[in-house]
């Protein structure tokens, strides 16, 4: 018996290896899909705790305009102002189960909102500012600082929230 040798049909030589370039070209792509998902997912998380901070200042700042609200007296009369530095270190006698005045209820609303900016934002500053007339008005600023837009570690950004809160008679 002698072996039959069967050709192999030239189209199908042209074939071989051509799954195998395939394979890699389509390793390629999920694996660049892989590496741009995860960009999105860091750029996510890094504008989900920007956002987070911003929101922590706007309810800061309600919380010291509210307080305000809460004493007319010494709010007219600018006890509520505060230098940047004093905002935060500022310390006064409590008033929480004692009669306070106004003045000393300001003091002491200054110093425990201040220890809870400090607390709540990364490298925290904040500043009352009076503005004396016929409707007295409080601008109050709220900074910190936060990781920057970079990808270096290391570096950092600094963000601020303003607002004018208004004394009505």
């Amino acid at each position: 018996m002698t072996a039959v040798k069967q050709a192999i049909p030239a189209p199908a030589r042209a074939q071989r290896g051509a799954t195998m370039l395939e394979i890699l070209v389509t390793l390629l792509i999920v694996t660049l899909w892989l590496l741009g998902t995860a960009g999105v997912q860091s750029s996510a998380l890094k504008l989900g705790k920007a956002a987070h901070f911003r929101t922590e200042a706007v309810l800061l700042a309600s919380e010291i305009a509210e307080r305000m609200e809460g004493n007319p007296a010494a709010a007219k009369s600018g006890s509520y102002a505060c230098a940047a530095t004093a905002c935060l270190t500022g310390s006064a006698s409590t008033c929480v189960g004692t009669s306070c005045d106004a003045a000393s209820l300001a003091a002491f609303d200054v110093a425990e909102w201040g220890a809870r900016v400090a607390a709540t934002l990364p490298g925290a500053t904040a500043k009352i500012e009076f503005t004396p007339g016929s409707t007295p008005a409080y601008t109050v600023t709220i900074g910190w600082t936060d990781r920057g837009n970079s990808r270096t570690t290391g570096t950092t950004e600094t963000s601020s929230y303003v607002t004018t809160k208004s004394i009505s008679s």
